[in-house]
């Protein structure tokens, strides 16, 4: 838990926890956590990654100015 909370942002651990923990569905955390579908998916699609590299990834702002 305490891995979770130090590498996870609230709203990407709660969706987490509610689909691997809980088994709810995408639809049913979209609703719970107010964001859309598809949004709910994403976070919890990218929590495993961000958990076990050490937490969000630092912007590339090398590719920030070239597409700026």
């Amino acid at each position: 838990m305490q891995l979770m909370a130090a590498r996870l942002p609230p709203s990407e651990r709660a969706a987490y926890v509610l689909r691997e923990a809980f088994g709810y569905p995408h639809r049913q955390i979209s609703e719970i956590l107010q964001l859309s579908a598809a949004n709910a998916r994403q976070l919890v699609c990218r929590s495993p990654a961000r958990l076990e590299s050490g937490g969000r990834q630092a912007p590339n702002l090398a590719a920030h100015d070239i597409v700026a």
